[in-house]
């Protein structure tokens, strides 16, 4: 993924847009540096309220005030030295090229991309069922290798999207973890700011080209649970806040995996962080979900579905455009 641009830029941005039938769209931007998607979603809330609180709703039918807590500190490194190698992340130069630290390949900034394609895919809990059951089936793995819902969705994405890109290469994968409540003393609650941390998942190529689709399920997906309980450890989580603060520019920090137009992959989940809980007095939202991203490769975002009556999980995936297709057909033909 190239460098973040040099120079002031916008930090937040919101539209609001009036529709023909008095429907109200609200889009919002942000630097991910100042919000996390709980954070952003905490952001929207409290301007729902404070919109209504203007509008004359009165006070007790606002519901419970929400106290919100800036403290950059609790994040901070507080001058501690890192103990540990940390290659879930890669440090920038500022001229924009790339330091070289052992964080796997360095990727090359693409100034011509070619096109690509952003899909949902749904969900429901009959699917997730199944397939959570066959991500735990495998005779190989041991009895108490426990796996989530989410796991076992990552795993069959990784899987399928590695088919589908057909680089056959080593797969590093970014998973996003929200520290807030692992941190001891966990964050106070509604911290708006970033508590995102990398878990770091890495297969080989072979590992991702196996014939037996329950076994390499299985395999995956134990290993991105493996990654997430050894990345939310409190200590390892603030050996990460002192690696990153003991750069001479914390900016110049991002994410290490070569997603963007690569062979890796960036997974982050947005479930259960209230998308739906803002009401800026007309109801509840009827749609919430991501906005069409012009360029965008190896990106994964699992929500909560963006029509609240559904059930279940969505999935937006953003591939080339080739690759969407090949993932499309192996998708369409599990038949979960």
């Amino acid at each position: 993924m190239p460098p973040a641009r040099e120079g002031r830029h916008q930090l937040i941005t919101t539209k609001a847009s009036v529709l023909s039938d008095g429907g109200l769209v609200i889009g919002l931007d942000f630097a991910h540096g100042v919000l996390d998607g709980e954070a952003a979603f905490t952001f929207v809330k409290v301007w729902a309220r404070r919109y209504r609180r203007l509008t004359g709703t009165p006070p007790n039918e606002l519901g419970d005030p929400i106290k919100l807590n800036h403290d950059r500190r609790l994040l901070s490194g507080h001058g501690k030295r890192t103990c540990a190698p940390h290659p879930e992340f890669r440090v920038y130069a500022s001229t924009g090229e790339y330091l070289k630290l052992e964080a796997g390949p360095i990727p090359v900034p693409v100034n011509d991309p070619p096109s690509t394609a952003q899909r949902i895919f749904h969900l429901s809990p009959d699917m997730l069922g199944r397939l959570k059951k066959l991500a735990t089936e495998s005779t190989t793995a041991p009895d108490y290798s426990y796996v989530s819902t989410i796991d076992s969705l990552t795993a069959l994405l990784i899987v399928l999207i590695t088919q589908a890109r057909g680089h056959g290469k080593d797969v590093r994968v970014a998973t996003c973890v929200n520290a807030r409540a692992h941190l001891h003393p966990p964050l106070p609650t509604n911290y708006v700011g970033n508590a995102t941390f990398f878990a770091l998942p890495t297969y080989k190529a072979a590992e991702l080209a196996s014939d037996n689709l329950v076994d390499t399920l299985c395999l995956v997906a134990r290993r991105v649970r493996e990654s997430i309980v050894r990345t939310r450890d409190d200590q390892f989580l603030r050996d990460s806040m002192a690696f990153v603060s003991s750069q001479p520019d914390m900016s110049a920090v991002g994410v290490s995996t070569d997603f963007f137009f690569g062979p890796d992959l960036f997974f982050t989940s947005w479930v259960r962080m209230g998308a739906y809980d803002a009401d800026f007095g007309g109801g509840k939202a009827s749609y919430a979900g991501l906005p069409r991203l012009p360029v965008t490769d190896g990106l994964v975002v699992i929500t909560d579905p963006m029509y609240p009556e559904q059930d279940g999980l969505d999935v937006t995936v953003s591939l080339e455009s080739k690759a969407m297709e090949a993932f499309r057909d192996h998708w369409q033909s599990l038949a979960l």
